[in-house]
């Protein structure tokens, strides 16, 4: 009767179940591995980046990228995490050599949304960065305000020729510009508003080995970051100074009984787009600029503009619109204190950021610093997190691999039902 039943039951044929099994392993171990190899990439460990985003505007941002070690990279960045087709290098670099930097300083262009996403990816193949999101401002109104500009030195006495200025207001408003040849021209026209004297602002330089000397002022004190700062010492000019009668600064003393300028000075080569023009003439008089600008093969174009002295006898101007990078020249027609006119001429170039500066600094009061000595300032300071990152990274898996363990069951099987089979 058994024998009989066994005999009339329905089997696979051999052939089939063998292809079927064959077929269920190898998709096994096609997910298997598959997920292994994911599971290895996700696994890579995520490099940490300080990242600043300063200059905000209406359709651009400067993003500061620090690291921990020296790296080259660039930075892309786009309106969602999955679209980041936009590329950025360091503005000191060239997009087929950029040089290893422990601070990189990208600057972004064309942003037409109002949140954006960037990574920075090193030609280092194994380093792997998060992604940070950041929102620019729209609709901004700039605002005329002078430029700040100063002078650093080291310690030996030597210009640094490279570096990071970066500057906080009002607690979350950030702007940076770069140093070249010890000097730095930092304009404000992106601040939100103008600051009082008694607003307190910080001053945050890095050099080129990523340390970071730090000033602290109050707006009125000014003119003394415009003096020398030497790099490793930590300055505080948050004193509100008292007025003495009859007090003038250096430059007033020098100016008055002349037409003169300030800046931009002679074959002066200045990193800024809107550049600060400044002067000397008899107080309360009119001040006429005409700002020339030469392209090669194309007749010059020119612009006027009127400013007023103010009653100290000193005149700025600042364009309220980007000048291309160019060859300009300056002219200005002013009248002294003996009602006599005059013209002075200056010629200038407009460079590609981080190129130049003005020149030399206006010296000012003085005022005595207070001076921390900490020459080994950390590269990367602790403080709250400036931007959102969104790490692309799983859970951490065992550690184990388990294709030998799967190719074993899987041979198991295929013996096991070979057996049954035959048998």
């Amino acid at each position: 009767m058994y024998d009989r039943f066994y005999r009339d039951e329905k089997l696979i044929p051999a052939p089939l179940a063998l292809g079927l099994i064959v077929f269920l392993g190898l998709t096994i171990i096609f997910f298997v591995g598959n997920k292994e190899k994911r599971t290895g990439e996700n696994l890579k460990d995520v490099l940490s980046a300080r990242i600043e985003i300063t200059n905000k505007a209406a359709n651009s941002a400067t993003a500061i990228v620090c690291l921990a070690q020296k790296k080259s990279l660039h930075l892309i960045y786009g309106p969602n995490s999955d679209e980041m087709n936009q590329s950025s290098y360091d503005d000191r670099d060239l997009s087929t050599n950029p040089e290893s930097k422990y601070c990189h300083y990208f600057n972004l262009r064309d942003l037409k949304d109002n949140e954006y996403y960037m990574k920075p990816i090193s030609t280092e193949k194994s380093d792997n960065f998060a992604i940070s999101k950041f929102s620019i401002k729209q609709l901004m109104q700039s605002q005329k305000i002078t430029p700040l500009w100063g002078k650093l030195m080291k310690k030996n006495g030597d210009k640094p020729q490279t570096g990071i200025i970066l500057a906080r207001f009002f607690k979350t408003e950030k702007l940076s510009t770069l140093v070249k040849n010890g000097d730095w021209l930092l304009p404000l026209h992106y601040l939100s508003k103008i600051p009082s004297k008694e607003d307190p602002f910080e001053l945050e330089i890095i050099d080129d080995e990523g340390k970071s000397t730090f000033v602290s002022v109050i707006y009125g004190n000014v003119e003394e970051i415009q003096k020398t700062i030497v790099l490793g010492n930590d300055y505080n000019f948050t004193q509100v100074k008292s007025v003495v009668l009859g007090e003038e600064t250096s430059e007033t003393i020098e100016k008055l009984n002349d037409v003169d300028v300030i800046f931009p000075k002679a074959n002066a080569s200045i990193p800024s787009f809107r550049p600060l023009f400044k002067g000397a003439a008899a107080s309360g008089t009119l001040v006429t600029l005409e700002l020339t600008k030469f392209e090669a093969d194309i007749k010059p174009l020119k612009k006027f503009f009127n400013t007023t002295t103010s009653s100290d006898g000193i005149w700025s101007f600042t364009p309220q619109y980007d000048l291309v990078a160019g060859k300009y020249e300056l002219t200005i027609k002013a009248k002294d204190e003996f009602n006599k006119g005059k013209t002075i001429i200056r010629r200038f170039s407009i460079a590609k950021s981080g190129e130049s500066v003005l020149g030399d600094a206006t010296p000012s009061a003085q005022l005595t610093p207070t001076i921390f000595e900490e020459p080994t300032a950390t590269p990367l300071p602790l403080e709250e997190p400036t931007v959102e990152t969104t790490p692309r990274s799983d859970l951490p898996g065992s550690g184990i691999t388990i294709l030998p363990l799967t190719l074993i069951s899987f041979g198991v099987v295929i013996l096991g039902a070979m057996m049954i089979l035959i048998f």
